[in-house]
């Protein structure tokens, strides 16, 4: 009862709060049909909407103080003589406009203008291959002198002042089997060689010495192929260095170079670029390049004078290029397409068959 009460009494005095508005703009309708003027000539617009309306709905999306409404200042009333940014024209209104301007052009401006972008391709196509030549040389360069003029004699003279250096860099386990394997030919072939009567023949002390001296020739030259490989270490590094060095001092070239390619990667046709991504991908991984992957990882290795082990590389091999053929995949799924639709579609069908 008394929540009723409460209501009809809220509803009666909105209904008290209505009549006294209406009587109220009756009123100022009524002055300003007689005199031509408004009971508060400084109201604005909005000072007319119904003050009651968010009375019941007081926080939602359409109350007046909690909601869309926010009455605008002074110098905002009047308006102003801005007219909004406008964008940039695009699609094929801005393209026919284009064509257009192009064919009322005087003949000898696009001229001009082909034998410009002439120039400009020719001097980003020469300063591409200079920049290019120059950060093959110059690392390359770089690499040669520091490994055989700094590291390899340093190496050989601290292995004689430096005992653990010269236990690290000393023969490995898997390098004398191979002098094993080497000296049981060496043994063969000069005992061969006596057979057929090309060498004269020794006796076992002389054959024993003869063997003795080829250890001794062939540890030092598996000594010294280890101090290479480590030199190989620090000067790939160097060489590496350099490179980057090169790089970040050419931001110029770097931004030609990019640019050239650009242009070659775009001026190849779609065919062209799918044929160049199979042909990648099925160098990198096809199912017929895993033999691929251990020959140069352990070229890798022995290059840097590591002892390849097998199960290592066979996991390597089982994990890294499954790897980059999931990403390979989601880049043409995602990208690809994006990119060059038409280049997607060749791809897929060349895939299919």
């Amino acid at each position: 009862f008394t929540a009723r009460k409460r209501n009809r009494d809220a509803s009666t005095k909105k209904d008290v709060r209505k009549f006294d508005r209406d009587a109220s703009t009756k009123k100022d309708v009524r002055k300003f049909e007689e005199t031509g003027e408004t009971s508060d000539s400084s109201r604005g617009w909005e000072d007319w909407l119904d003050d009651t309306w968010g009375d019941d709905y007081t926080g939602s999306v359409g109350a007046k103080d909690g909601g869309w409404f926010q009455p605008q200042p002074d110098w905002e009333r009047g308006g102003l003589p801005r007219d909004p940014p406008t964008k940039p024209e695009r699609g094929m209104r801005r393209n026919m406009k284009e064509i257009l301007f192009r064919f009322f052009e005087r003949e000898e401006e696009v001229e001009e203008d082909l034998l410009f972008e002439q120039r400009v391709f020719r001097y980003t196509s020469l300063s591409t291959a200079k920049f290019v030549a120059c950060l093959i040389l110059v690392p390359w360069l770089v690499d040669f002198v520091v490994h055989d003029f700094v590291m390899v004699p340093f190496l050989a003279r601290y292995v004689e002042v430096v005992p653990l250096a010269a236990k690290v860099l000393d023969v490995r386990e898997s390098q004398k089997l191979q002098m094993i394997e080497h000296l049981k030919l060496e043994r063969q072939r000069v005992r061969f060689q006596a057979e057929i009567g090309q060498a004269p023949p020794l006796s076992d002390q002389e054959l024993a010495e003869h063997i003795r001296h080829e250890a001794l020739h062939l540890r030092e030259e598996l000594r010294l192929e280890n101090r290479q490989a480590f030199a190989n270490i620090w000067s790939d590094l160097v060489a590496g260095f350099t490179v980057l060095l090169l790089l970040v001092l050419n931001s110029k070239q770097v931004a030609i170079m990019r640019m050239t390619g650009d242009r070659l990667v775009t001026n190849v046709s779609d065919t062209g670029k799918a044929f160049i991504i199979i042909l990648l991908s099925d160098i990198f991984l096809g199912y017929h390049s895993e033999l691929g992957w251990e020959t140069v990882i352990e070229m890798v290795l022995d290059h840097y004078g590591l002892q390849a082990d097998q199960a290592s590389i066979y996991i390597f091999v089982a994990i890294v290029p499954v790897t980059i053929d999931a990403c390979f995949k989601l880049w043409v799924f995602r990208y690809l397409t994006r990119l060059s639709a038409s280049a997607a579609a060749t791809f897929r069908e060349m895939q299919r068959h």
